[in-house]
């Protein structure tokens, strides 16, 4: 199947965007496609051990699945988010912009953004 790339840049709290968008991932996983999801921005909190609700599970649950999970270490940075404070499934990246130009160029069949 194809490979699908999300850029996830919503927060966790105040809107419904971010759970909607890892759900529809999931449902995308189930049906065989392959995910990478790349998180910059205000939605490095998503990826905080400490999650509240259910968006800490959601994502715990698509690495298990088989999704590469990647966030950007300088903003992770920038919000006071140290590698132990945030889920084993996530692998910041410095070079995250790098890698998704690099990841959609050569890999994607289609990119989505939230």
């Amino acid at each position: 199947m194809g490979r699908n790339i999300m850029i996830l840049t919503k927060p966790p709290y105040g809107c419904e965007e971010s759970e909607k968008a890892l759900r529809m991932l999931a449902r995308m996983m189930d049906q065989g496609e392959n995910v990478a999801m790349y998180i910059v921005g205000d939605g490095v909190e998503i990826a905080m051990n400490s999650q509240k609700g259910d968006l800490g599970k959601l994502l715990t649950e698509l690495a298990d699945k088989g999704a590469e999970i990647y966030s950007s270490s300088e903003d992770m940075e920038a919000r006071g988010l140290s590698s132990d404070k945030v889920l084993p499934c996530v692998k910041p990246t410095a070079k995250i912009f790098e890698e998704i130009v690099e990841d959609a160029m050569e890999r994607a069949d289609k990119l989505l953004s939230c």
